[in-house]
């Protein structure tokens, strides 16, 4: 056989079997094959094909040929684990038979940590409260030694755990939180990008706004929202409103918009924020809602009839927010009206002449003005003093002629003539009334009729008695006074209370008159002192009453005087 066949061509040498280089680092690998025929030299290849390959046809010491091939590369990452082939092919001189023989070896290459990643189980959305893990994950070689957990909070960052794993129940703010790892061996170390947990919580800090803020003008349109921090979003939103213990549901939605009227502004309202995993309430918010003065009024104080020359204060009273700034009090008097103070009270000492005015008040604030009804006097004329009235009509030409008339059950009698009849008042006069008839050449008409009230205080008539019997003296008293008087009765000088030895009964007689009743067990023997007292608000007056002694005439009648 001719030295150049080879029935089995020699293996490459390609020394050492594992390669250990640091990642970007020149590595060159040299490959040599025995070439017996110089002129057919082995073809050497590389598998994989890293770079271009620089072959040589060299010379051993004993003469004999070789092909050496030399596979320069920078080293990565990439190529850590790799099998690296070099490979000869022999052509045979006899037809183009062609056989091939390779040598390997595995490439190791050093490399600090790549492609550094953070994985979170469970994944997706997690909920408030529960565990969440963090895995770290990163190719290096050797293999990672130190892992570092890193939470980013705005500008600050902390470290927050060792280990390829972090465990932690999240919270709330864990969803506004990003975490990151740091994988580290020998060569050096690299960042995971950053991670930002989806964390899922019912609604919070839920709360309602109003739109315009601050006060409301009645019948104005307010709009109220509701905000509430939540993830998922909030699904579902709920209007209440609160009227004392009463909760009525008004409306859904993010905004509630409605106008306002007085009685908003008493009731209180809040909303429900929902999402799939829970619900909550706002605090309450109650409206001030400003409008202008309603239903004013004016009070009389004392209430009732007013005696002539007594103090009177009317006081104007108003529903208003912001409350009145501004009350001034108007009287009329026929057609005319006069603005006669300012102020909530209106004191002023009452004449003969008020029973014929009228008073009313007129309210104000910066949203507007409202006027009460007029009220009038009811002026009590003291027994014995003056008075005149007034005769007004409108005619034309003016009322040339005017008479008087005083009406008494059913007589009629004239009693004055002109415009004005003045007279001293007497305790009938409050029975009787007056009515005046305008006349001028066209025609006449009467007035309405006008009854006068005359107060006077209490007068004892002069028929209290005292019967004696063996065993009771009963007494009685009879007293008439405008307001109606009450009575009291005083025996020995001391005041009688109803009882079972002493009693008193009383009927009314009339609207101004009493009589009033007492009987009373007594010693035989005993004559004691009794006195009548009857009072009203003008004055009071008294009546000793005489009680027979026990020698006189049982039942006798006895004088009475006035003390």
């Amino acid at each position: 056989m001719s030295p150049c066949l080879l029935a089995s061509p020699p293996k490459p040498k390609l020394p050492p079997e594992k390669v250990e280089v640091m990642e970007g680092t020149s590595v060159n690998l040299s490959c040599s094959a025995a070439a017996p025929c110089p002129k057919l030299p082995p073809n050497i290849t590389w598998t994989p094909r890293l770079s271009d390959s620089v072959d040589q046809l060299q010379e051993n010491e004993d003469q004999t040929k070789y092909v050496s091939s030399v596979l320069t590369f920078t080293a990565s990452h990439l190529h850590h684990g790799q099998k690296i082939t070099c490979r000869t092919l022999y052509k045979l001189q006899q037809g183009d038979i062609q056989k091939t023989s390779n040598t390997s070896l595995t490439l190791r290459v050093l490399y600090p940590p790549k492609n550094t990643s953070v994985s979170i189980s469970p994944s997706g959305s997690v909920l408030e409260g529960s565990s969440v893990t963090l895995t770290c994950s990163s190719n290096a070689n050797p293999p990672v030694q130190n892992y570092t957990w890193y939470k980013v909070n705005g500008t600050e960052i902390n470290t927050v755990g060792t280990g390829q794993n972090l465990v932690f129940n999240v919270t709330e703010s864990s969803g506004s939180e990003q975490y990151y790892c740091e994988a580290q061996n020998q060569h050096g170390k690299e960042n995971s990008t950053t991670l930002q947990l989806e964390v899922d919580h019912p609604p919070k800090n839920t709360s309602v706004s109003v739109s315009p803020s601050g006060s409301v003008l009645e019948g104005s349109s307010v709009t109220l929202t509701c905000s509430s921090n939540a993830n998922p979003p909030v699904q579902h939103y709920t209007w209440y409103k609160v009227n004392g213990t009463e909760i009525n549901t008004v409306g859904t939605g993010q905004n509630l918009t409605f106008n306002v009227t007085e009685s908003s502004g008493s009731e209180q309202y809040y909303c429900e924020a929902q999402n799939q995993h829970g619900k909550e309430n706002s605090t309450t918010v109650q409206l001030e809602v400003v409008y202008p003065p309603k239903n004013t009024s004016v009070s009389v104080s004392p209430s009732g009839s007013v005696l002539e020359g007594s103090s009177v204060t009317l006081t104007c009273s108003s529903d208003a927010n912001p409350p009145v700034q501004n009350c001034t009090w108007y009287k009329v008097n026929g057609t005319e009206i006069n603005t006669v103070g300012t102020g909530q009270h209106l004191t002023f000492t009452v004449t003969e002449s008020s029973g014929s005015e009228q008073y009313y008040c007129e309210a104000q604030n910066q949203h507007g003005k409202e006027n009460s009804t007029t009220v009038q006097l009811e002026v009590d004329l003291l027994e014995g003093s003056s008075v005149t009235l007034t005769c007004s009509s409108n005619a034309n030409p003016p009322v040339q002629n005017c008479t008087w008339y005083k009406v008494n059950g059913t007589e009629i009698n004239t009693v004055g003539t002109g415009q004005h009849l003045t007279f001293t008042v007497t305790e009938s006069s409050g029975s009787e009334q007056y009515y005046c008839e305008a006349q001028n050449q066209h025609g006449k008409e009467n007035s309405t009729t006008v009854q006068l009230e005359i107060v006077y205080m209490p007068q004892i008539s002069g028929s209290g008695s005292c019967n004696r019997t063996a065993a009771e003296i009963s007494c009685s008293c009879e007293s008439r006074g405008n307001p109606s008087p009450s009575m009291e009765w005083r025996v020995s000088g001391l005041r009688v209370t109803n009882s079972t030895d002493r009693v008193i009964s009383e009927e009314q007689l009339g609207n101004t008159g009493l009589r009033s009743s007492l009987t009373m067990r007594h010693s035989q023997g005993d004559t004691p002192t009794v006195l009548c007292l009857s009072t009203n608000t003008l004055g009071s007056s008294s009546l000793r009453l005489l009680v027979p002694s026990p020698q006189q005439h049982w039942g006798k009648r006895v004088h009475v005087s006035l003390v």
